[in-house]
């Protein structure tokens, strides 16, 4: 099954690894899994993100090296932590933005 993704966003991580999502790219279970691990925890994410899922961190490492695929359940649980992290850095854009604009403004 593939899942098509509506986002831009490039990542450098000190491993090297590049993440690119473009606008359109069909991604599999396993890709998408491994890019919203990497967004959210960076490069070593699968502990943090089998305990965020509440899964084994075996059953994580065997969906990472594409042994098994992850139930159709397991991206409603991360679409629920990337909403989650979308509006905690909603919010420190915005506060970001205000002292910007504060400080500007001072004389």
């Amino acid at each position: 099954m593939t899942v098509k993704v509506n986002i831009i966003y490039f990542v450098l991580y000190p491993d090297g690894m590049l993440l690119g999502l473009r606008i359109g790219l069909l991604v599999n279970r396993r890709d998408l899994l491994c890019a919203v691990g990497r967004a959210l925890y960076g490069p070593q994410f699968q502990t943090e993100l089998a305990r965020r899922l509440v899964v084994n961190e075996r059953t994580m490492r065997r969906w990472v090296a594409g042994e098994s695929v992850p139930e159709t359940e397991v991206f409603d649980d991360l679409l629920a932590l990337v909403d989650d992290q979308v509006v905690v850095l909603t919010e420190l854009r915005d506060a970001l933005v205000t002292r910007q604009g504060q400080e500007r403004g001072a004389p």
